[in-house]
């Protein structure tokens, strides 16, 4: 072979290198190597060689001339024909033109120790993407050779791996437009805001793009030594002294995104066990120095812990993956400690949070802490230490309960509510856990209670109930609260066995006899309170009932509800609307300043309810009890009690009285109204030291009552007058005389007067009446044969006497009458009618003046009748008294 020079040499291998003729290239190569040395070798192939040859056809040819003092020795015969018809002037002048690329990896920290083939590789390998967009290829061209060149190692896996794996991922939103060297010139936080803001969050796993992400694409970027800076000497922690840009950007990304995407955020912060677990692939393993394995554990576990704080979501899914989440953590972290168990074992044995954990945030400032800065260092809640893990874990757990029981609470709300030290917070908290119970209870069980309020108690001691401060959420809030509001609870949802079995045990008492006394008193009235309506199958009033009676126990103010109740169920079996179109509620009776008003409305509303007096009453006396004691008045001495109570019932009994008096009138039955006022008011004008106002003026409208045609007629006339209107003015003299027995002083001067007037009435009447008979007295010895008596007949005048006369002398047809019979009727009759005048005058004789008596003496001294009436009534009570037994000088009686 002839000898070619230099410039031919050169200017063949760039033809060669042009055609992508590798195999003749590396002949030239070989045979030349005094002219082609090795990196103006690799400069010609880097410069011409087309980047879409594969790596494989020159891959030989590089391992070659990677070795040290190689030669090699080819049998093609080369061709030279490209050059042979060039002077070597114009070779010459080509060869000048010529311009080689140079290496360009000097950012690349000591690439394969000056060495042409490192540096080629690192080179060729981003043109092989900036000018071919050849990505696949680029692993055939380095990974023979990462095993020679510590660096190009380190880069092929920290740097080229993860973009590969990043642009070839399916599913990509935002492809990067770069090349491969326009990437590493990126900074570190936006190569890892790239890494991660285009992750493919709209597929069906989206936390596997995380974990993906994470495990295979983050992870081993972060290991390149260029990542890592080295922190001032004088820190005292190992993990103090370095620092990674990129990495923290990562846990602040995935810490802004957590709140938003926690489905999404936190099963791959789950899936991933931190930064030990990385994957390179093709056998590559890069080692961190301890110190900077380290920090990333750290860092990565306050990641964790800051996650869950700021997770805002209140479902299970989300507190269940929290849970999980902290429990891998723990794992991770604190590898000599054994495993949290699932969250179901969890929950039923309610694990006891270390006290020394709860000490260890017994700070002002942790409140703040829960908001602020809680990725930094000195964040006690973020702190990667089994203290702070124990913490997350009890306001997990304590959300958890929360929201398993219908009262949604986030990690952060529960953080709150511990370490704000609200006791007003955590009372509302309570009430709002409880009513949530209370509105699931109907589908659960008693095992479901009973494991409620383990759980109630669990959020206030966090497991340790020797303490007398509580250590959990509700810390504030005395046990005694917690178990009276839990005994309300099964009081107002109907659970008393299981009341009496947690709260009924005289020797083991949860709750002191006098609260629980109160909390039955208070959860009976709120029953009451409730109740919808009066009737029978009222669930508030039966519900009332029941707690009452729940345990066996008493006390004043038991008895109060009870009297409401009692009184309640009384009016259930009438029509009551207090206001147009809205029912009566029990409530009412002990809201209403007047409840004997009530009964009035009762009497209005319903049509002859008037008859049930003695019911009426018996509902007064429990108002009035019920009313009489308050709970001003639970330790009142006994004695003030019993007289308040006394009067109220004096009172009440004259109200309910005079009301179903006014109420018989109102529909004009005079005989009932007449009967109260005869046997009912006269038996309460006993005494005047209560004030009655109610008494005499229903006497008065009573004695004032005219009949009329719509009146009731009497059921029956027992032995009094048989004439109606006679009858009926005696009856109103009757009322009228009570009311004088019950009226004010101011008042007896117009009874008085309508009681003269009366009486004139009916002496007119009995005048009549005495004209008419005397007819048939006048006509006593007319006898038929058969002995029956004839009255005589006034010519032209018609007998419009007594009724119950005519009745009499129809009955004389059948049987004779003789004077005994008639004498004795007359002497009733006269001793029944005329006995009230003397009564009238004992009783109203002390309280008139002296004037008022003067003015009256001469009146009744002159009075004609009277003299006449007392002289008859003698001589006939005289003559036949013996036989009813009468005093023949009434005068004197």
């Amino acid at each position: 072979m002839a000898s070619h020079s230099r410039a031919k040499v050169l200017l063949l291998a760039v033809h060669l290198a042009s055609h992508a003729d590798t195999s003749s290239f590396v002949a030239l190569a070989g045979s030349n190597s005094p002219v082609l040395n090795n990196e103006l070798t690799l400069r010609i192939l880097l410069t011409y060689l087309p980047e879409t040859v594969n790596p494989s056809t020159y891959a030989d040819f590089l391992a070659v001339l990677a070795k040290p003092c190689s030669t090699q020795r080819s049998p093609h015969e080369l061709n030279f024909s490209p050059v042979e018809g060039l002077s070597e002037d114009q070779a010459r002048k080509k060869l000048r033109k010529l311009r080689l690329m140079p290496f360009s990896c000097s950012d690349v920290h000591q690439t394969a120790g000056h060495d042409a083939v490192g540096r080629f590789l690192i080179t060729r390998a981003r043109l092989m993407h900036s000018e071919a967009g050849l990505l696949t290829q680029i692993m055939d061209l380095l990974l023979p050779f990462i095993h020679h060149y510590v660096a190009l190692y380190e880069w092929t896996a920290c740097t080229v791996i993860p973009y590969i794996r990043k642009n070839l991922r399916r599913g990509t939103r935002t492809p990067y437009e770069g090349s491969l060297l326009d990437f590493e010139k990126l900074t570190d936080r936006q190569a890892s805001e790239y890494f991660l803001a285009s992750s493919n969050f709209s597929s069906l796993n989206k936390h596997e793009e995380i974990d993906y992400a994470l495990r295979h694409i983050i992870g081993p970027w972060v290991y390149h030594s260029k990542r890592w800076k080295e922190a001032s000497c004088n820190d005292s922690t190992e993990t103090s002294a370095v620092a990674c840009d990129g990495w923290e950007h990562v846990l602040q990304w995935l810490v802004a995104s957590a709140p938003s995407s926690w489905d999404i955020v936190l099963p791959a912060i789950k899936a991933w066990n931190g930064p030990g677990e990385v994957e390179f692939a093709h056998g590559i393993s890069v080692q961190l120095p301890q110190s900077r394995l380290d920090y990333l554990r750290q860092t990565y576990a306050r990641m964790t812990l800051a996650c869950v704080f700021v997770v805002q979501e209140t479902s299970l899914d989300c507190l269940r993956e929290s849970f999980a989440v902290l429990a891998n953590s723990r794992s991770n972290n604190s590898p000599n400690c054994l495993g949290l168990p699932s969250l179901e074992d969890v929950l039923s044995t309610l694990p006891d949070i270390p006290t020394d954990a709860d000490q260890y945030v017994q700070s002002d400032s942790v409140s703040l802490s829960l908001r602020h800065g809680l990725l930094n260092q000195d964040n006690p809640l973020t702190k990667a230490n089994e203290h702070s893990l124990w913490i997350s874990i009890g306001l997990t757990l304590s959300a958890y309960i929360l929201t398993f029981h219908g009262s949604p609470t986030s990690v952060r709300r529960v953080g709150d509510l511990k370490f704000r030290r609200d006791a007003r917070d955590q009372k509302s908290e309570v009430l709002k856990f409880l009513h949530a119970i209370r509105t699931l209870v109907d589908t659960k069980d008693d095992g479901y209670l009973r494991q409620s309020r383990n759980q109630l108690l669990w959020l206030r001691h966090w497991g340790n109930n020797n303490t007398r401060t509580g250590r959990g959420i509700f810390g504030l809030i005395d046990d005694l609260v917690i178990e009276t509001e839990f005994l309300k609870l099964l009081l107002s949802v109907d659970r008393y066995e299981l009341a009496r079995s947690l709260y009924g045990d005289k020797f083991h008492r949860v709750l002191s006899e006098d609260a629980l006394r109160e909390t039955i008193y208070q959860t009976a009235l709120a029953a009451f309170d409730n109740a919808s309506d009066f009737g029978e199958n009222c669930t508030g009033l039966s519900r009332c009932e029941k707690i009452i009676h729940t345990f066996d126990i008493s006390s004043p103010a038991l008895h109060q509800v009870e009297a409401f109740m009692k009184a309640a169920r009384a009016l259930s079996n009438y029509q009551l609307l207090l206001k147009q179109g809205e029912p009566f509620s029990p409530v009412v009776l002990r809201v209403h300043s007047d409840p004997i008003s009530i009964i009035g409305k009762v009497l209005e509303q319903n049509p002859c309810a008037y008859s049930r007096l003695p019911e009426f009453l018996e509902t007064g006396k429990h108002i009035v009890r019920a009313r009489s004691i308050s709970q001003s008045n639970f330790r009142s001495q006994r004695k003030d009690v019993m007289d308040f109570h006394e009067s109220d019932m004096i009172i009440a009994e004259k109200r309910i009285t005079a009301m179903c008096i006014s109420a018989a009138l109102d529909e004009d039955d005079f005989e009932t109204a007449y009967s109260y006022v005869a046997n009912r008011l006269s038996n309460l004008a006993h005494g005047r030291t209560i004030t009655d106002e109610w008494s005499w003026k229903a006497a008065v409208r009573a004695g004032q009552y005219l009949r009329t045609s719509k009146s009731q007629q009497p059921t029956h006339l027992g032995t009094g007058n048989g004439n109606l209107d006679i009858r009926h003015l005696q009856q109103r003299l009757d009322c009228l005389a009570t009311a004088l027995r019950v009226a004010p002083t101011d008042q007896i001067q117009v009874i008085l007067k309508g009681y003269r007037r009366c009486e004139e009435q009916l002496d007119s009447l009995i005048g009549e009446q005495a004209a008419n008979e005397d007819y048939w007295d006048n006509g006593i010895e007319a006898r038929d044969p058969s002995g029956g008596l004839l009255r005589p007949m006034l010519m032209g005048q018609p007998q419009n006497g007594d009724p119950n006369a005519k009745s009499v002398a129809r009955q004389t047809e059948e049987a004779p009458m003789t004077l005994f019979d008639l004498s004795r009727a007359t002497a009733r009759a006269a001793r029944k009618n005329l006995t009230i005048i003397p009564s009238l005058n004992r009783m109203t004789g002390s309280e008139m003046t002296t004037d008022q008596v003067n003015t009256e003496a001469p009146r009744q001294s002159t009075r004609r009748r009277d003299q006449l009436r007392e002289a008859a009534t003698g001589t006939l009570v005289s003559g036949v008294g013996w036989l009813i037994g009468a005093n023949a000088n009434p005068s004197d009686t």
